[in-house]
């Protein structure tokens, strides 16, 4: 049932996506192209360089914005609105629910990130220096890598991985606020915004606190040492974020499960 509702839910928010992406794509094609080719001789010309830059321009914000906005929208709509009558209705269970909605916002955010991402260096970078280009990236990932004592691909790699555990880690916030918001009879919007901030705030403290109690005994066991330091503030950037994100995907199903107050 979980690959269905997989299935469903990537139907329904690709007619969203798949347009913009094409969009971006064909836009990015023609600004470069008048930025290129088309000389400020006239007010046409400067026209025909302005509009499509602005355009490609609110494009890149409408996916950024789009991605949260439908992260937020799809599950509150269908789970805690008033779909959520027929959703919960289905043979299925609350985590399986959360895993539908939380695998589909992860897959676009990163297909969104990739997207702006390939469009930004075809815009900024000529095609025929793209290897001049990701040589140089790789020597700053080398670089980088050699603080933690890690390949360039290593270190790569662990910092993607660190982004999509926070990715993650923020869209369980999200859906635990906002199933804590549900509790609330009224202004339930104003609620679940109180419920993620406050969800922020305390996840905030706590890290602090853990970080300088921890940091302080690993500073006095490595000496100081840069390399030792570096790699303990990596795995605990890491484990953080896998740890709440356990912790909001716990109570995100505690809520739809026992405490569902559908509007």
């Amino acid at each position: 049932m979980l690959i269905k509702l997989l299935k469903h839910e990537l139907k329904a928010t690709g007619r969203i996506f798949l347009p913009m992406y094409a969009l971006l794509v064909i836009f990015s094609v023609i600004t470069k192209h008048a930025n290129q080719n088309l000389r400020v001789d006239s007010l046409f010309t400067g026209i025909l360089m302005i509009v499509p830059s602005i355009l490609y321009a609110c494009i890149i914000a409408g996916i950024c914005v789009m991605t949260l906005v439908l992260l937020i929208q799809r599950f509150s709509k269908n789970l805690l609105g008033l779909e959520g009558y027929l959703m919960h209705t289905l043979p299925v269970r609350p985590w399986q629910h959360i895993a539908c909605k939380l695998a589909t916002s992860t897959l676009w955010t990163i297909c969104s990130t990739f997207m702006v991402c390939l469009s930004a260096l075809y815009m900024g970078v000529a095609v025929r220096d793209w290897g001049t280009f990701l040589a140089t990236f790789r020597g700053i990932l080398a670089t980088g890598g050699a603080a933690f004592r890690l390949s360039a691909d290593a270190f790569f790699w662990g910092f993607v991985a660190i982004l999509l555990a926070y990715a993650i880690k923020t869209t369980l916030m999200i859906y635990a606020g906002m199933g804590i918001g549900q509790l609330s009879s009224k202004r339930k919007i104003g609620a679940s915004v109180g419920a993620v901030v406050a969800l922020n705030i305390a996840e905030q403290l706590l890290s602090v606190t853990v970080l300088a109690i921890w940091g302080q005994a690993n500073w006095a066991l490595t000496r100081g040492a840069n390399a030792d330091i570096i790699r303990f503030f990596f795995w605990w950037v890491m484990g953080s974020a896998l740890l709440f994100s356990v912790i909001y995907a716990l109570v995100s199903n505690w809520m739809l499960k026992r405490n569902l107050n559908l509007a």
